[in-house]
């Protein structure tokens, strides 16, 4: 059966991703991941799955008054379906919902593409309560983890800034160099979404592979390339123990600007991508790869970055 049987569209908004206030009332959704937006107003009062539509795939679940933005749907789910699993059954189809997202500048989605996807073997409501029930416990025992990680990465960041001293004010006095004298700066290819494939050894390095917590994440929504751009590309190969980093800010995380990392492939081939930028080293033993990144971490030297005056 076609997934578009199992809902209705709420009627669009007008309300503009801009108009967002951080201190409103409501839950607000624009066609970004970012889940903390507020407005003063709300749409819609009703368990539903909201859809990012320009830029790059996103998802979200509320249940209550909240409001989107002009470029997301709301899907309200019909009584076929608790709205939860439908949800998942979403989330766990990512991929497709990505697939969906077309064009030479910046790429959408639309109505008709979500509705032609296809579920199968739909099954009772109560079968479907179980599988959300499960999905909500493991979920919770993700945002723990994730919690616990966060709180060991601020600890070990902490502990950097007590060794070594913020960048940009020095209190330690330490010698001081600019980042293009022991690194060089060599920029991604600028591959079309038409060199795309469905399924290869050869993967395309894009920014959404660097996650905002500084990790390389290299099973993140994937982008196949194929097998003989590896040797016809060969300038663009990464290795493991590579280090990128973001080279612009992205629609769907506008602070990835400037975040640093080190690869790790996995076994797979990876090339790099043209808003992706790796670090060649000039003098192996000038500086110490993990210590560069967690340098490159810090807000003021993501600020400098920003602004260009790190080279």
């Amino acid at each position: 059966m076609k997934i578009s049987e199992l809902y209705t569209y709420a009627p669009k908004s007008r309300i503009k991703a801009g108009q967002a206030n951080p201190s409103g009332k409501y839950q607000f959704y624009a066609s970004s991941p970012d889940e903390n937006r507020r407005c003063d107003e709300f749409l819609y009062d009703a368990p539903a799955i909201i859809m990012g539509t320009g830029g790059s795939a996103t998802l979200h679940y509320y249940d209550g008054k909240f409001a989107t933005s002009t470029d997301c749907l709301t899907l309200i789910p019909n009584e076929k379906v608790i709205p939860k699993y439908l949800y998942y059954f979403f989330l766990g189809n990512f991929d497709v919902l990505e697939a969906g997202f077309k064009g030479a500048g910046l790429k959408h989605t639309n109505k008709g593409y979500i509705d032609n996807i296809d579920i199968m073997d739909l099954p009772s409501l109560s079968r479907q309560k179980e599988v959300v029930a499960l999905f909500n416990r493991l979920n919770l025992i993700l945002t723990q983890r994730k919690k616990q990680i966060d709180e060991l990465d601020n600890l070990i960041k902490a502990r950097f800034v007590e060794m070594f001293g913020l960048s940009g004010v020095n209190p330690k006095g330490w010698n001081v160099t600019k980042l293009g004298v022991v690194c060089d700066l060599q920029n991604g290819y600028a591959f079309k979404s038409s060199d795309y494939i469905d399924k290869s050894s050869v993967l395309n390095c894009r920014m959404s592979n660097i996650r905002p917590d500084g990790e390389f994440d290299p099973d993140y929504h994937p982008k196949y390339l194929p097998e003989e751009y590896w040797d016809k590309y060969a300038s663009y190969q990464l290795s493991d123990g590579d280090v990128i980093i973001a080279m612009t800010d992205m629609a769907s995380d506008p602070k990835i600007l400037g975040v640093p990392t080190i690869i790790s492939t996995r076994g797979r081939k990876f090339l790099l991508n043209q808003r992706v930028g790796k670090l060649k080293f000039l003098h192996d033993d000038r500086i110490n790869r993990v210590y560069l990144i967690y340098s490159l971490g810090q807000k003021y030297v993501r600020k400098e970055l920003a602004k260009k005056r790190c080279w």
